[in-house]
């Protein structure tokens, strides 16, 4: 997926079609989980990743679906189609087109509370050859860690206690 430069992948873009994971026009798709283990609340702001149809006659729509989980969006539903043009010179492509797709903008509820799953579904589509396989890699989800109001409440009493330590003994 894209990184503030719009020159690469999150963690750069592979070049190697053994790199990454494999998908077939109209067959085969990755499940993409994610796990919310911070302790507090996650929103999730997009799904990102770069995409690269190995030939003209491979995948040239890749669709991402949310397929399940603990959001209240209903299974299975259609989140985004991409437009992904083929590459004719196999997988020595520089760089792999990047995608985000905006999770805030696509679902219902995109707030994971601690200890969730959500599983997303990425395939290809109208491949005119369906032995053709695409590339898809570098995989990431980007958020924010929402603190329960709790932990708000401590961090505000903390801040505010060393406030007044400061003051009384600057005076």
């Amino acid at each position: 997926g894209p990184d503030s430069s719009g020159a690469g992948g999150v963690f750069g873009s592979s070049t190697a079609d053994t790199v990454g994971y494999k998908i077939t026009g109209g067959s085969a798709r990755i499940a993409v989980k994610i796990t919310n283990n911070s302790g507090d609340d996650l929103e999730l702001s997009s799904l990102v990743f770069d995409y690269l149809s190995i030939w003209d006659t491979g995948p040239q729509t890749v669709l991402l679906r949310y397929d399940y989980g603990a959001l209240d969006d209903a299974n299975g539903t259609l989140l985004a189609t991409l437009a992904a043009p083929g590459f004719s010179g196999g997988s020595a492509a520089l760089d792999y087109p990047d995608f985000a797709v905006d999770l805030q903008s696509a679902l219902t509820d995109y707030t994971l509370a601690d200890g969730q799953v959500a599983v997303f579904g990425i395939e290809g589509a109208d491949a005119s050859n369906t032995g053709v396989n695409g590339i898809v890699d570098n995989i990431a989800f980007t958020g924010t860690v929402i603190p329960e109001p709790a932990t708000l409440g401590l961090l505000c009493m903390v801040s505010g206690g060393l406030l007044f330590v400061r003051r009384r003994f600057c005076m």
